[in-house]
């Protein structure tokens, strides 16, 4: 079994590199530079260039980190297949200590706890949230392309009490629920999103 904090400590250590996390800087102080490639293709490595598709900043992030746990991992001598590298990516991106003392000081509160990770997507904190907390992340989407839920820990249908919650925030664009079961209303250019965390 692969120490996912562990090898994060490591990437995070080798750079020098402190909270919130820059990746960018992560990558030119491990001697790669970052070049943005079209966006219909995936993320690589080639050589000291780390190229990752011309998506939105944090998408752009995490790809920067996923190439750089590849490579942690390989220098390693441990195989890197995509989940794992992107546990250690995510663990890299919101350090668990940092992290928990982060969301200690917020209440787990998601638009405060982005304020201290600029770099990190909403649905990437909440994933961490609960990950290193506890509890259950749905994200739902609707724009252009229609509507779209993906779910971490949570169940695949939502109860009553958390469909409620989701239009609540959709339509009002206000924070909703107790703190056992919280909808953030998040804008993301033409989609509109709530992320749902429970716990």
């Amino acid at each position: 079994m692969v120490d996912v904090e562990g090898l994060a400590s490591e990437m995070l250590e080798s750079v020098e590199m402190g909270c919130p996390v820059h990746p960018w800087t992560m990558a030119a102080r491990a001697g790669y530079v970052v070049r943005v490639g079209p966006a219909r293709y995936p993320a690589m490595t080639l050589g000291p260039t780390i190229v990752v598709p011309d998506h939105r900043d944090e998408r752009r992030a995490f790809a920067v980190l996923h190439e750089l746990a590849h490579a942690t991992l390989r220098n390693a001598g441990l195989p890197d297949p995509e989940t794992t590298v992107d546990l250690v990516a995510s663990a890299a991106l919101l350090p668990r200590a940092a992290f928990l003392r982060d969301v200690e000081r917020t209440g787990g509160n998601l638009h405060a706890l982005k304020r201290l990770h600029p770099h990190a997507s909403y649905e990437a904190i909440a994933r961490r949230l609960v990950a290193v907390c506890g509890g259950a992340v749905t994200v739902h989407d609707v724009g252009p392309r229609g509507h779209r839920s993906r779910t971490a820990g949570a169940p695949r249908r939502l109860g009553a009490l958390a469909r409620s919650l989701v239009l609540e925030a959709h339509h009002g664009g206000e924070v909703v629920g107790p703190d056992e079961a919280r909808a953030y209303p998040i804008k993301d250019g033409a989609w509109s999103r709530v992320v749902l965390v429970t716990r």
